[in-house]
């Protein structure tokens, strides 16, 4: 079961970095 959770955690992770990196891409579109 601990196992299950830090698998969750992870794909929780990597979707927040998702959006930070979508979030940023058009700032870096700007310069």
């Amino acid at each position: 079961e601990y196992f299950d959770d830090t698998l969750k955690n992870t794909e929780d992770v990597e979707k927040l970095l998702e959006i930070k990196v979508i979030a940023i891409i058009p700032l870096l579109n700007l310069e």
